[in-house]
């Protein structure tokens, strides 16, 4: 919230100044990342139904995503109201939910549906803001990476380093998931484990005896 803050200063002679200024407090930005991307299907399914952009909250308490905007380079979708991730959870965004009837997105279920997001096949950037605007996580991808990342998606390594480093810390999916060919983990844990342990673990307590 707003706080006025005042200064006054007094010095031995009675001789005085009052400053104020005004102070914004912002809240304190969740732990959610963006974990895995699929951003071409390569016509195995039409990317309107395939795409997919999936979080991970790693707070252990739900953390309400109401107001925020999930943008790339051409566009910005706004989450309703009353929507929230779970604790340590994975949570799973796309363009079109599955049609039960012939399952075109491989057999995933979405957690939230956006709208107006097209992902590009070779280049983009991705980001999440809170309601407050600010900046929670974002994520450019280009180059060896995306070229190597059709009909499979990009996964995270390890979400508690810096996931803007696509040539370290993002690999290419190499799981099959759904009944089209397509590789992938949308709504599980990513394939590889990271070399950190347990990523929802951030705090730890050392014992010393003696």
């Amino acid at each position: 919230g707003d706080h006025m803050i005042v200064l006054e200063v007094i010095d031995n002679t009675n001789i005085w100044h009052r400053d104020t200024t005004q102070l914004t407090v912002y809240p304190r930005i969740p732990i959610v990342v963006i974990n895995e991307v699929m951003k071409d299907c390569q016509q195995i399914v039409t990317d309107d139904v395939g795409e997919f952009i999936e979080l991970y909250n790693l707070d252990n308490v739900p953390v309400d995503i109401s107001g925020w905007k999930l943008s790339n380079s051409s566009s910005e979708f706004t989450v309703e109201e009353g929507i929230s991730i779970p604790a340590n959870s994975i949570y799973l965004l796309g363009r079109q939910q599955e049609d039960s009837n012939d399952n075109p997105n491989g057999g995933y279920a979405l957690d939230l549906v956006y709208n107006n997001i097209v992902l590009d096949n070779d280049s983009d950037h991705i980001q999440l803001h809170t309601s407050l605007d600010q900046l929670v996580d974002q994520f450019s991808y280009s180059g060896e990476l995306s070229s190597n990342a059709t009909a499979k998606s990009m996964e995270l390594i390890d979400p508690l380093l810096d996931n803007s480093d696509i040539n370290t810390n993002w690999t290419v999916a190499t799981e099959l998931y759904g009944n089209y060919g397509l590789q992938g983990t949308p709504g599980y844990e990513n394939a590889l484990i990271p070399d950190y342990g347990n990523p929802t673990i951030n705090e730890y307590s050392l014992e010393f005896n003696g």
